[in-house]
């Protein structure tokens, strides 16, 4: 028998033993709640279950190693999280959500009312965050030569 454990069964022993202490807080928690008797009876003979698997997995190995291990269990919790393709996944639809398509005729509708503002606008053209918009899709201008200083989105007649 071997006195030691490698990185594989070792990851294995801390994982079970983390799920061990996971599971007897939350049966702990249960009975404490008078939750389904049930349901802590199971979590109570899983735990026994995981134990002999543990047990197995230690068998032989120096009792100074499987201290260092149940140090190490103390300081780990079980963490549920989502495998990289479900989170890559999620992001994907996130982006998709965030863009709305819109026939590109209300789309210059949905502008004509918004230069609205500009009627009574006394930004300069350099800050308006109305014209950084209309620039970065595309929105064709009111007109074509402005003068300087003038915003090229600005609805004739103006003042």
């Amino acid at each position: 028998m071997k006195s030691y454990l490698n990185r594989e069964e070792k990851t294995l022993v801390l994982t079970l033993a983390s799920f061990v202490a996971y599971l007897t807080t939350k049966a702990d928690e249960w009975a404490e709640h008078n939750r389904n008797k049930d349901g802590v009876k199971s979590m109570r003979m899983a735990k026994s279950f995981i134990f002999r698997v543990t047990d197995t997995l230690l068998e032989g190995v120096d009792n100074l190693e499987k201290a260092k291990i149940f140090n190490q269990v103390a300081k780990m919790e079980v963490v549920v999280k989502y495998h990289d393709e479900a989170v890559r996944e999620y992001k994907r639809m996130q982006e998709l959500d965030s863009v709305t398509p819109i026939k590109t005729e209300d789309f210059f509708e949905i502008c004509e009312q918004a230069l609205g503002v500009c009627q009574t606008c006394k930004c300069i053209p350099e800050g308006c965050r109305l014209r950084e918009l209309f620039i970065e899709h595309d929105v064709p201008v009111f007109n074509e030569s402005p003068g300087e200083g003038q915003c090229p989105y600005r609805v004739e007649g103006a003042k």
